[in-house]
């Protein structure tokens, strides 16, 4: 209507309405497809007794301490990051003035994925910060202040810094995504169980 009233004054039609869209993310059943090696494996010693309790022990809680080992961890992150990335880029196709007409991309994780999401805009700050000539420009701490992960060792692994408590992964992940949130909303996050298993909690001690 306001298009048509526009059009019949000769004047310049009026912008669309903003609204927000939620594009998902799919990741669970990618890695727990039946024909995987994880999902043989975790039905070969899954007991037939009381299955549906089974079942919610292996789709939910398996996944929580799965995503602690850095070869799982490393592939949930490069299979959100990936499809996070061709989602982003599909979006441009479809709306190409999204971004230069003031367009914003958020996060929303839920329960482990804002873990996922967390341990991901990590690996985007150390990939900002190894490209910036002073990364910690006036920020004051000692190292000795910092928890670092004891069984991150191996050489090039993304081992987390002051102020990230990353995922520790036996490779470094070179994907990042291709664009800076604007917000991060976490639901249901256990992301400060996580954060102190990482070593974080001397720093949360120092900020109380």
């Amino acid at each position: 209507e306001e298009c048509d009233k526009a059009q019949r004054a000769g004047q310049p039609m009026p912008r669309p309405p903003n609204r927000v869209e939620f594009l998902p993310i799919e990741w669970f059943h990618r890695l727990h497809d039946s024909s995987t090696e994880l999902m043989k494996t975790l039905q070969a010693v899954s007991l037939p007794s009381i299955p549906a309790l089974r079942e919610i022990a292996n789709d939910i809680i398996f996944d929580v301490l799965l995503y602690m080992t850095p070869a799982f961890c490393q592939s949930v992150i490069e299979c959100v990051t990936s499809q996070i990335n061709d989602i982003y880029r599909s979006f441009q196709k479809i709306h190409p003035d999204f971004c230069s007409s003031g367009g914003q991309c958020s996060l929303i994780g839920h329960s482990l994925g804002s873990v996922i999401c967390w341990d991901i805009l990590s690996i985007l700050k150390e990939s900002q910060d190894s490209q910036s000539s002073s990364p910690y420009s006036g920020v004051n701490f000692h190292e000795e202040d910092v928890g670092y992960h004891a069984y991150a060792k191996k050489e090039h692994a993304n081992v987390p810094k002051y102020g990230t408590w990353g995922p520790s992964l036996h490779t470094a992940i070179s994907e990042t995504i291709a664009f800076t949130p604007q917000n991060t909303i976490f639901l249901g996050s256990p992301i400060g169980i996580f954060l102190t298993l990482r070593g974080a909690h001397p720093v949360f001690d120092a900020m109380r």
